[in-house]
């Protein structure tokens, strides 16, 4: 069993100065995946759970397994986090989420750590009923993880090769993505892009035209509105844009006008526009089908939790706010056909 000593014995041997940090990235990946301990001759299950910052700094519950085990942690590794956990600039927090090792967020007040399990950055872009939507990964094996171990997600077990399908999902499972959204954007997504539109149908013949608009009509007019005015919304496009441009960006065959690699060239230079023109940009198109990305996967359970929410009648879909959209963008022909269009967005720690 991995045990926190054990870890900080390895680090003193190898050569790294002691001073817990190791010790606590550690600790946060053992309680992201749940693990065991022996409690005098007793073995204890710890359930995964995202570590609070303020765990480590003693809430006092020693009745469950996790309170006992966070009341028994060397308390040496609890002086050290004591002054080094919130420390400026190089505390174990600032210091993890800066070297690529730790996800940060705020729920309710307090503030959870959780590992960060890619190495890289992705896009996953999927479709569900009458919403598109374009989820902008930091660590979408944190997001898979959470999925599995947290959640109990199961994959559909119809086909040859497994994958996470919301369509697939019972309504238990559906529930619980339901209710955990928000935390699963949390610890898997930078942010996310999503359009909701009657020009998204069973049919999914969109042209090019249409798709550049639904993307352009998120981020164009309501130049003096007061809480969505031209400079915040471009801020959106610029914050979109550096999130997406020479990112590995994955998407289904979900449009029968349009293969994978159109939407995914349309969507970065539509947001590469700036200064009344497009930009240089780089549109990375990641040639892997469904069963082989997990960031499709991920991205395929998102946007069917984000559908449903809408279809509900959940406007915006917490945990996304409006993005008000320029109708101007969706041609006069459509628009006399009664197509419509609606944008959402979330930022992480927004």
């Amino acid at each position: 069993m991995i045990n926190i000593l054990t870890v900080y014995v390895y680090c003193c041997v190898s050569g790294m100065v002691p001073g817990h940090y190791e010790d606590f990235l550690a600790l946060v990946e053992m309680c992201f995946d749940g693990f065991e301990f022996q409690d005098n001759i007793r073995w204890l299950r710890v359930d995964p759970f995202c570590l609070a910052a303020y765990d480590l700094l003693g809430s006092g519950e020693t009745e469950s397994a996790r309170g006992k085990y966070l009341s028994r942690l060397p308390p040496e590794f609890i002086s050290s986090a004591n002054s080094e956990l919130y420390r400026s600039k190089r505390g174990w927090i600032s210091r993890g989420v800066e070297e690529d090792r730790l996800i940060t967020y705020s729920e309710a007040d307090k503030q959870y750590i959780v590992p960060k399990l890619s190495t890289g950055y992705s896009v996953g872009i999927d479709s569900s009923s009458n919403t598109f939507a374009v989820c902008f990964f930091d660590n979408h094996l944190g997001g898979i993880r959470y999925l599995e171990r947290h959640l109990d997600i199961p994959r559909s077990s119809e086909d040859r090769n497994k994958e996470f399908h919301w369509q697939k999902l019972n309504r238990e499972n559906r529930q619980k993505m339901h209710d955990n959204l928000e935390r699963v954007l949390n610890i898997s997504c930078r942010g996310v892009l999503a359009i909701n539109t009657n020009l998204i149908n069973s049919g999914n013949r969109l042209t090019h035209n249409q798709m550049a608009g639904l993307i352009d009509g998120c981020f164009s007019g309501y130049d003096n509105d007061p809480t969505q005015n031209q400079q915040m919304r471009q801020v959106f496009r610029e914050r979109f844009f550096g999130y997406g441009d020479g990112i590995p960006t994955h998407c289904d065959p979900d449009f029968q006008k349009l293969d994978p690699s159109d939407i995914v060239r349309i969507l970065v230079r539509q947001l590469s526009y700036k200064y009344g023109s497009t930009r240089e940009c780089t549109p990375a198109y990641a040639t892997l089908q469904s069963h082989e990305s997990l960031p499709i996967q991920l991205a395929d359970v998102l946007v069917g939790c984000i559908s449903r929410k809408i279809m509900n009648g959940e406007s915006p879909p917490m945990p996304l706010d409006h993005l008000f959209f320029d109708t101007r963008r969706i041609s006069r022909k459509d628009r006399r056909k009664g197509r419509v269009a609606r944008g959402f967005y979330w930022f992480r720690g927004d």
